[in-house]
């Protein structure tokens, strides 16, 4: 049977008391403690999962899960800010003129850009719209921005 040396680690013959690389004094018989093994393992193992959550996250495609897509979409989002933004707006008549487009961040959050028709005392302006929307699955839709352009 083979030993290791602890220090070098160089296989050699049983009989031997030292290791006839180092000189390293040798007590007992078979292979080294294998810490240097493990640790190289363990970090072969680190990368490795490393690199597949890239992956993973880099193939995933933009936009919500299935799962959630079950629950809420882009036109939900437009509605939600259509009817949140009008409410916040009713003392000064507001009106959603159109709200164009839709984008989805990630989490249910959306990002709804569009027109929005106000009052300002006797006459009519139209102002660009920014709203930001949240569909959570415990609580439904949460209107969390608004903000009117100039």
């Amino acid at each position: 049977m083979a030993k290791y040396c602890p220090n070098c680690e160089r296989r050699f013959s049983a009989e031997r008391k030292a290791c006839p690389k180092c000189g390293a004094q040798i007590a007992g018989s078979g292979r080294p403690d294998g810490s240097r093994a493990r640790a190289q393992k363990v970090l072969g193992l680190a990368v490795a999962l490393g690199v597949v959550s890239v992956y993973l996250s880099m193939s995933r495609e933009s936009g919500p899960s299935p799962e959630l897509e079950a629950l809420h979409s882009a036109d939900a989002a437009i509605e939600e800010c259509r009817v949140g933004i009008e409410s916040r707006f009713s003392d000064r008549r507001g009106t959603v003129q159109g709200l164009l487009e839709a984008e989805y961040l990630q989490g249910g959050e959306y990002v709804v850009r569009g027109d929005m028709r106000l009052m300002e005392g006797t006459r009519p302006v139209t102002s660009p719209v920014l709203c930001e929307a949240q569909f959570r699955p415990e609580s439904g839709w949460v209107i969390e921005h608004v903000e009117l352009g100039s």
